[in-house]
């Protein structure tokens, strides 16, 4: 039988480690080119939910892009804090053992789901493939992590295009590329393409100073800091039982009066014209 068209799948499950794995040197090796085909590695892709880790092991069963022999699929899924129950969501502690089980179950259950339609993909394509999954909180440094420990040379993860559109380089295959070892050729595929990782965008350098800027800028400087003249405004009228004596008419029923509101209404802009820009 052809060992080509034997799928394997095979699943290792990794805890996270508190401690960060003392890898020994890796071995002197020259990393593959973009694009060249490399036949009988093995080539590892990270997978996820997006649709995007499609996309990038679709990159990687290309013929004329990797040739790969065996496809190893790592996948990282966050660890069990907290676990929802008929009467609420409840700390991972609180709960007993049978309903933490019950739980992790449901969710390994859920990833196999999740992980079969990649493997039935390297089916079709007549490749080996096993699974990695990681136990961690942190997808990045549990990937990156993990290059030294397998000797990864090769690992394709996948990317969005809103996430290269709004140029994030602080997106998760962004920081797996900038953080992974000079030895591991990490490829970013979008929409079936490979891209690159978002540079940072450089500083400009300041425009020199010419006299005709100069002058403006002296311009606008004493334009903003024009002070506007004072006017001299009449100050409100003041309602006083003598002054409703006086006139006979207005002020209020207490003094004698017929209840009036007063006619004139001061604005605040006759009393501040600071806040004006003549």
């Amino acid at each position: 039988m052809n060992t080509s068209e034997i799928t394997s799948t095979a699943v290792c499950e990794i805890q996270e480690v508190k401690e960060e794995p003392r890898a020994s040197e890796p071995r002197e090796a020259v990393p593959p080119s973009p694009g060249m085909a490399v036949d009988g590695d093995k080539v590892y892709v990270a997978v996820g939910e997006s649709s995007s880790s499609m996309d990038a092991l679709l990159w990687a069963l290309r013929p004329d892009v990797a040739k790969p022999r065996s496809v190893c699929l790592i996948h990282v899924h966050p660890e069990v804090h907290y676990i929802p129950t008929p009467l609420g969501i409840f700390p991972k502690h609180q709960l007993n053992d049978r309903q933490v089980e019950r739980f992790t179950q449901q969710e390994k259950t859920k990833i196999q789901e999740m992980l079969q339609k990649y493997l039935n993909s390297c089916q079709s394509s007549k490749v080996e493939a096993d699974t990695h999954l990681i136990e961690s909180d942190q997808i990045v440094k549990a990937i990156v992590g993990l290059i030294p420990v397998l000797n990864i040379k090769r690992l394709i993860v996948g990317a969005t295009k809103a996430n290269l559109r709004r140029g994030r380089r602080n997106s998760k295959a962004a920081q797996i590329h900038k953080n992974a070892p000079d030895y591991c050729e990490v490829e970013i595929i979008c929409d079936g393409r490979e891209v690159k990782p978002p540079s940072p965008i450089a500083l400009s350098s300041p425009r020199p100073v010419t006299a005709d800027r100069q002058n403006h800028a002296v311009g606008m400087h004493i334009l903003l800091n024009r002070r506007a003249p004072l006017r001299q405004c009449r100050p409100p009228a003041t309602w006083s039982p003598d002054r409703c004596a006086q006139s006979g008419s207005g002020g209020d029923r207490r003094y004698g009066g017929a209840k009036k509101t007063p006619r004139r209404r001061i604005r605040l802009a006759s009393y501040c014209p600071q806040f004006f820009v003549y």
